[in-house]
């Protein structure tokens, strides 16, 4: 059931990328165009492993390297306040200083920085969410292809964070427990990546 799974998530995330690619001129602000460079990265660590077959804990730590940086850049350019702007400036800076410090083995998943990455993009996505709430005018949040990544964004963090920081104990002491967590997760990308093409898909705002 797991690798269904696995052979499932990995062409919806081809196929996110190459209808992001098409709707890649229409996408406004222009910043989130670089969403589709970053799904692309996204799918590098699902794809190398099947030629490269050794151990691939270094190629998902190099991932979540890139990762959270990017994120609270993107966002940093969502919000409006400039103090929000201001610390989601800072935590790109030491987001990736804080992944090495507690990095301790390359060959080994990082669930320590995981960990606190996923808390800080918890925390980025709900800053952005609560943005949108303080905004003057009404907006039409099921227009806003950002509103759809970031719906899909946070519910998979907030679904995966639970088990994240102890994947590594899961996988040494509890087998089996540590594949239900990974199925757990492949549908936390399948709902993930269905959020993406809906943001995709969707007739985008003329915003600035």
């Amino acid at each position: 059931m797991t690798l269904g799974l696995s052979e499932f998530y990995l062409p919806l995330m081809i196929i996110a990328f190459i209808i992001g690619l098409t709707k890649y001129p229409f996408f406004q602000p222009n910043y989130l165009k670089t969403f589709v460079g970053f799904i692309f990265i996204s799918i590098l660590p699902e794809v190398i492993p099947i030629w490269w077959e050794k151990d691939n804990h270094i190629i998902y730590n190099i991932y979540r390297l890139i990762e959270t940086p990017y994120l609270c850049w993107l966002y940093s350019r969502a919000v409006h306040k400039g103090i929000t702007r201001q610390i989601l400036t800072i935590i790109t800076i030491v987001a990736p200083l804080v992944f090495i410090l507690t990095l301790t083995d390359w060959h080994q998943y990082n669930t320590t920085g995981g960990l606190i990455s996923n808390i800080v993009i918890i925390f980025i996505i709900v800053t952005y969410f609560l943005d949108l709430l303080r905004k003057p005018t009404v907006v039409d949040l099921i227009r806003l292809p950002l509103f759809w990544i970031s719906v899909g964004l946070l519910f998979f963090y907030i679904g995966n964070t639970p088990f994240h920081g102890i994947l590594n104990y899961l996988n040494q002491h509890y087998r089996q427990m540590a594949v239900e967590y990974m199925l757990l997760t492949h549908i936390l990308i399948i709902i993930m990546y269905i959020c993406f093409i809906i943001g995709f898909l969707c007739r985008p705002l003329n915003q600035k």
